[in-house]
């Protein structure tokens, strides 16, 4: 196998490979409106648990409406 035919379909592999999920992620972060979530710290599963109760998904809305 010649060396250089196997590095040049391979940086053409991986540069293939890394640019479909950057257009993936670029289409998806447009359906989504910017100011959506306000909170000025990251919020962590279970930080919310007593307001919003155990289940992951209600704190997930809680964390949104905030």
């Amino acid at each position: 196998m010649d060396r250089r035919y196997f590095v040049q379909k391979s940086l053409l592999a991986t540069t293939v490979l890394s640019a479909a999920p950057l257009s993936a992620i670029a289409s998806h972060s447009k359906t989504l409106s910017p100011s959506k979530f306000k909170l000025k710290f990251a919020p962590h599963e279970g930080m919310f648990k007593y307001h919003a109760g155990a289940d992951i998904l209600d704190q997930l809305r809680f964390m949104a409406d905030q």
